[in-house]
Parts: structure tokens; sequence; C-alpha cells
């Protein structure tokens, strides 16, 4: 690679943030998250600090001789199988110049000086530009995605939009696009811990669909495993003369363990018990129908297929997979519809539980929300009201955010800076409940209620020394003295004037009226 000596690339700074300020902004509604918005001294600190303070995370400023021209960061930083998940923005005013490219070109040799064997990144589809620099640098497509568009709903007579339709999708009224999981492996054969000698005497071999071992395998009992992989074996060699006892003796585990899981499998939708014989279900047949949701379904109460026709059902996997920020396999998505059942616990609790576990705790691990629900579960937890009072009792600080989000009204994804503004009323300013509350209320008066509109309105408490609900009326709600108005002032210009006084001076400003008009006073008065 090139020397590049003109660029180069340090740890981010509080100070280089306020930089940030000065940038140009994107004009294109599908750019608006690219742009910094923060103008408060309070925004910038917490910007920063929801951004470098994150575990496993690193945040870079890149420079152009010297001066800040984007910033860079490795997220979500797995230092057991030596991968990160890179992010780039850069000042409007430097785009479409290579510089980015070029950057990226030092960083990711950064990261291969570091050890890290891959780098992963998400782009949106419509962002073209990108993708193809992302390309060149040697990043490979691993798959697409629906995530929820940020910037707003689908604007039809949109130009951006219009130009970049295949991008979006409308369903059930919100506006998602597609985007784009990348992945570029920084030493190529990195990977390749497993290699097979070839055999020299033929014995027979058992293969397996990766489907089985991809989603299917992880989540099941080990004995289990053993027992499906073991009745494969014996269904390939057309065995007869196989019973579960016969199973159970092999593998040394109780008959009634063999028969357990039997069922477990039939419950996953992957054998087929008819008068105790065992029929394994092709599992490409059935990814390929659930998945891609073909005419020829085998049965009504099994298939991804039959699931997404519930609106209920397909609302919630959109926004499973929106807050897991990858697809989920078909089977896996039936799991979590089936935990509607097994946990008794509605849609709603179940994506309250991926929303808590993912954005608030920042794991993205489908077995630790389940883990989640399954303790809501036992502790009979069933309604909203019954998450909240949990969350009063083990998260009082997210208690407190969605409490106060609800009140004003606001609906959105979470936001760590409204995060730390709404507890910081409750541990550092002291505010009560109430007086909080009735701030909340103000927002009524804007049509788009917001945290910041709401601490302006504390702060201006605050410096009123108001501390209760009855201090602000008392107050912060005192009308304003009235401006004097034009006649306000005549009036006590005039008071000090006699009626004869007044009216020599009525008549000395008549005469200079008519004199700026060039008629005659007195020829004026003679003719009236």
């Amino acid at each position: 690679m090139d020397n590049l000596s003109y660029l180069s690339f340090r740890k981010m700074e509080l100070e280089d943030v306020f930089t940030f300020k000065n940038w140009a902004r994107h004009d294109s509604i599908l750019f608006l998250d690219y742009n910094f918005i923060e103008e408060s001294e309070k925004e910038v600190v917490d910007w920063f600090n929801w951004k470098t303070k994150k575990p496993m995370s690193e945040y870079y400023v890149a420079l152009f001789k010297d001066k800040i021209i984007g910033y860079m960061s490795f997220k979500n930083i797995n230092k057991i199988l030596k991968t990160a998940e890179l992010g780039i923005v850069l000042d409007p005013n430097y785009i479409n110049k290579g510089l980015g490219k070029d950057i990226l070109k030092k960083f990711l040799d950064y990261a291969k000086d570091r050890g890290f064997k891959k780098i992963i990144l998400f782009v949106a589809d419509y962002n073209k530009r990108a993708i193809r620099v992302y390309e060149s640098l040697g990043f490979k497509e691993k798959y697409k995605f629906l995530m929820l568009f940020q910037n707003g709903e689908y604007d039809k007579d949109n130009e951006d939009f219009i130009e970049n339709k295949s991008s979006f999708k409308i369903i059930l009224n919100k506006t998602f696009n597609y985007a784009t999981k990348m992945e570029l492996n920084l030493e190529r054969d990195w990977w390749k811990m497993f290699l097979l000698e070839k055999n020299k005497y033929d014995l027979g071999e058992t293969s397996f669909e990766n489907i089985f071992i991809n989603d299917f395998m992880p989540g099941a009992n080990g004995e289990f495993v053993k027992v499906y992989i073991l009745g494969y074996k014996f269904a390939k060699e057309n065995r007869e003369d196989i019973t579960n006892e016969n199973i159970a003796d092999y593998l040394g585990i109780l008959e009634s363990d063999v028969k357990r899981a039997w069922q477990y499998w039939k419950k996953m939708g992957i054998i087929e018990i008819e008068d105790e014989k065992i029929k394994f279900v092709n599992l490409r047949e059935l990814y390929i129908n659930n998945v891609y949701n073909l005419k020829e379904e085998k049965k009504e109460d099994r298939g991804y297929s039959k699931i997404v026709e519930n609106p209920t059902y397909a609302n919630l996997l959109t926004r499973v997979e929106f807050l897991m920020r990858e697809p989920i396999a078909p089977m896996k998505k039936i799991d979590i519809i089936n935990w509607i059942t097994s946990y008794n616990m509605p849609a709603n609790l179940i994506e309250e539980a991926f929303f808590y576990t993912t954005e608030i705790k920042g794991i993205y691990n489908i077995s630790y929300v389940e883990k989640v629900v399954r303790n809501w579960s036992k502790e009979n937890i069933r309604t909203m009201e019954d998450v909240e009072k949990s969350y009063i009792e083990h998260d009082v600080k997210y208690y407190r955010y969605k409490k106060v989000m609800r009140y004003i009204g606001v609906d959105k994804k979470f936001s760590q800076a409204d995060f730390n503004i709404i507890n910081s009323w409750f541990d550092e300013f002291k505010f009560s409940k109430d007086l909080i509350f009735a701030a909340c209320n103000r927002t009524s008066k804007i049509s788009k209620p917001n945290v910041a509109y709401v601490d302006a309105i504390l702060m201006r408490w605050k410096d009123l020394n108001i501390n209760s609900v009855e201090e602000i009326e008392e107050k912060d709600q005192k009308k304003k003295k009235k401006k004097p108005t034009a006649f306000h002032n005549f009036k006590q210009i005039t008071d000090k004037y006699s009626e004869e006084e007044l009216n020599d001076v009525a008549m000395r400003k008549q005469k200079e009226g008519f004199k700026k008009l060039g008629v005659d006073y007195g020829t004026y008065h003679k003719d009236k």
C-alpha cells in the first residue's frame, strides 16, 4: 500500500468532538443520520461518553494534513475470535475525494498489525458509493437484511427515494431499507483450523446438512443430538433391526431418554413419528419451503411461511431482526414464536425482552433473551405493568427512562443521551417525580415532544429555585409586565402639558406637516 503520509489517525479525545460541529451537513434524507447534530457543550460531552465508554469499542479521529476530517471505530471487539465491526463517518466536505478509501487502507493495516483476523461492517444498500469503496478494499457480501429506516417515512415524491426505490420496503406501514453485512479476512487462511485427511480405506461415511449443525444442534441437549446422529446413520444404512433399546445401549443412556429425544426432534419439526417408526425430514426441502415460501407446504402447523401470515408474529420477527442487527434463521424464528405458548408470554413482552437485552444491555444473543423471557415467566410477569415493576426492583434507571418517554409520548430507538439526561434529573439535580412529570406535561404545547425540551424547563425551574409543583404557578407563571404601547408613551408625555399648551403643540405639528408637503397652511385653512 502507498505511504499516504498526508493521512493519519489517533485515539479520539473530547476536544476533537467539538470540531465536528463545524462540519458540513448532508442534505439528502438518506444520510441525515451521519450529520453531527449536537450543539451544546453538554450534548457534545454526552455524545463523546456514549461512544467511547462502550465496552469493546474504540474510537479514532481521521486527519488530513493534521485537520480532523472524520472519525472511525472498532466496535463489538471479540478478543478471542480476533474480530471487530468497522465504522467510519467523514465530514461531507471531504467525501468523493478518495480520502475515505485511503484512510481506511491505513486503518485496516493497523487492524492487521493489532492481530485482528476479520473485520465486518454493515452498510445500507442505497449507500452505493460506500459499497464500491468497501468492495475495492476486499470486503465481501455475506448476506442482506431489512432494518427500520431511521430518517422517517418513505416519500414517494422524493428524488432520493425514487432513485433508490428497490432499496426500500414497506411492512405494516413502516419503512424499512435493505442493508448488507460485509466481511474482510485480513489473514485469508486463518480460519482453516480444521483439515480433512484423505482416507486410505473406505469405511463408509454419514453426511449431514449444515442446516442441522447451524440451526438445530446448538440449542439442543447433547444426548438428544447423539440420538439424532446415530438414528440418522442407521436410517442411511437402511437398518431395520434397530430399536430404541439398541440406541440406548449403544450410547450408554436410558431408553426413556431416547424416547424424549425423538419427541424433542418431532417438536422441532425435523422428524416424523408414525407407528413408532422414525422418519427423518429432508432438511434442505424443509428449509426451502419455509424460507422461500413455496406453495407446496407439508403441514399446516409447521413452517415459517405459516408464521409470517400472522401480522402479530410477522411484526414481532421484523422488530427482532432489527434489534439483533442481523437476519435470524427461520428455525430460530419458529423457536421465538414458540416462546409465546411455551412461556405463556405475549408478543409485546417478547419484543420488550429483545429491546432491553440488545439496546440496554448490549447483548446480541437469542439464548440470553430467552433466559430473560424464562425468568419473567417464572416470576409470573405477563403484562407491561409487571415488567415495569420488575424494572423498579432490578433496573430503576431504565424504569425511569421508560416512564418519562412514555409520559411525553415518544416512541423511538433507545437513546443513551436521553437516558443520561433523564437519570440526571433524579440523581444529580434531585428533582421530585411530580416536578419532572409536571415539566413533561408542558410538551403538549409543542408538535414534536422531546427530552431536551423537558430538560430546558427543569433547568429554568432550578434557576428559579422551584422545588415543588405548588411553587410553579407562584414563581414561574407570574405574568410579565406588559411593555408600554405607543398609546401609553403618548399619555405619559402629554400628562405634563395643559390643554392650551397641547393645542399649540398640535397646531405647530400640523404646520410642519403641510410645509413638508409644499402646501401653504394659511391658504389651506381659508379654503376650508
